[in-house]
Formats: structure tokens, sequence, C-alpha cells
């Protein structure tokens, strides 16, 4: 046996089909990783998700319309201790889901990353709420599919081993650190890019205010990753 890990940082929006049974997931976990088409008005700041995917080799791999998954005989639901990442709902209970996005990889979906066994945990990225899929594997080598098109790319990875998938917001233009006041709640914001439209501003801003308050208290006495912030982290649905 040999562990793969796979870590989730920045936006990435987690579904479960034992906490959504009404959805229709065609499995029993599902990240949805969005992207935006250059710069996104959000809260009167410029942001712009361009998620990759990082692999062992140093590899990193634009996401734009692909299915990803690990081939394996796994077929159960994995244990899902995520205490950290918020809910969507709870920050903002009048959205609406658009389920093309989450069933049918329709934009702005960049990926799906299908999941089956294992274990789900959260991690420290820098005061925000990644999270972290492990699972373990019979062979020594982890084959990672990627669907995009009609076509299939299978990529090998040796275990242990872990990969990324990396989704921060980025500030347009660029500003040196600390992040404009307000940033940070509309990164987070970015989260709900699997609704049918964004959260007003600034009627919603109070909401995540709170919720990055938790995001911060929650993960503090996790080990840190190395980069984010509150704004970039994973989320949960509902």
């Amino acid at each position: 046996m040999a562990t793969l890990t796979v870590k989730f940082a920045g936006i990435c929006i987690h579904f479960d089909s034992t906490r959504n049974p009404g959805l229709g997931l065609p499995v029993p976990y599902r990240v949805v990783v969005p992207r935006t088409d250059g710069v996104l008005q959000v809260g009167g700041f410029g942001l712009r998700l361009d998620p990759v995917l990082q692999l062992p080799d140093g590899r990193n791999i634009g996401l734009n319309g692909v299915r990803m998954f690990i081939d394996s005989t796994l077929t159960s639901s994995p244990l899902v201790n995520l205490t950290c990442p918020p809910s969507l709902t709870q920050i903002w209970p009048e959205m609406v889901l658009n389920t093309d996005v989450v069933l049918n990889l329709a934009p702005p979906a960049a990926a799906h990353f299908d999941i089956a066994g294992g274990n789900f945990t959260h991690f420290n990225q820098d005061q925000s709420a990644g999270a972290k899929w492990e699972v373990e594997l019979e062979s020594s080598t982890a084959v990672l599919k990627m669907e995009s098109s009609g076509s299939v790319t299978s990529i090998f990875i040796g275990l242990p081993n872990e990969i990324t998938i990396n989704n921060y917001s980025v500030l347009v233009p660029s500003v040196p650190p600390p992040a404009p006041i307000g940033s940070i709640e509309a990164e987070l914001a970015l989260n709900f890019l699997v609704a049918m439209e964004l959260p007003p501003f600034p009627g919603i801003a109070s909401s995540l205010n709170v919720a990055i308050g938790n995001i911060i208290d929650c993960v503090h006495a996790l080990p840190r990753f190395e980069a984010g912030g509150p704004g970039c982290s994973n989320s949960q649905f509902p």
C-alpha cells in the first residue's frame, strides 16, 4: 500500500453526495474548480482565477474544461472531516446553485475532480482553509485520468507522492501586501461562481467577513502551507 495526497488550495468548492442527496452527483464526491475569463469585477476589485494542476515532476498544467479522477477500484464515499472550509449557504442563504456548472462542467467550471474512498481533512493554507485528500492504493503508481473534449490522458505518479490544485485569486492591478481593505471578502465571494450569480455587494460583505473570521479561528492551530490568505479558501455546499 502507498499513499497519494491531493491538496486543493484556493477557490475550490466541495460537493458530497451524502450531504447533497438531491443533486444527482454521478460520483460520491466532487470538487469543482472555477476559473475566470480574464479579470472579473467583484465588489469593486478586479480578480482573476487561473487554476493550475501541479505535479510531482514539476509540471504545471492549466485547467480549462477537464474532468479528473484517480483510476482505481474505489467506489465508496470518502471519510470527510472538513470543518474549516465554510458552507456557502450559511454565508448567503439565498444563493441559487448553477447545477450545470456542478454536473456538466459548464463555464465557469474549469475542472471537476471526482473522488471515491480515502479521507478528507483540512490544512492551514496561510490562514485560509485548504483541503487535503489522502488515499491508500495497492499499486506503487497512481494513474490520474484527465478527460477533455472526448479524449483521455493518463498521468502516472509514483507513490507515495502528492499533487496540488492551486486556484488563487489575483488582484488586478497587483498591489503590495497588505491587500486593499475589502478585497479579502471579494476573493472569498469567488466561491459563488457555482451559483447562478455572484452575491450582491455591499449587502453580503458582512456575512463574508464573519466567515473569514471563522476560517482564521479554525485553521489557527493547523500546520501552515505556503500561500493564500483567508479570502482564498476552499468552500463547501450547502
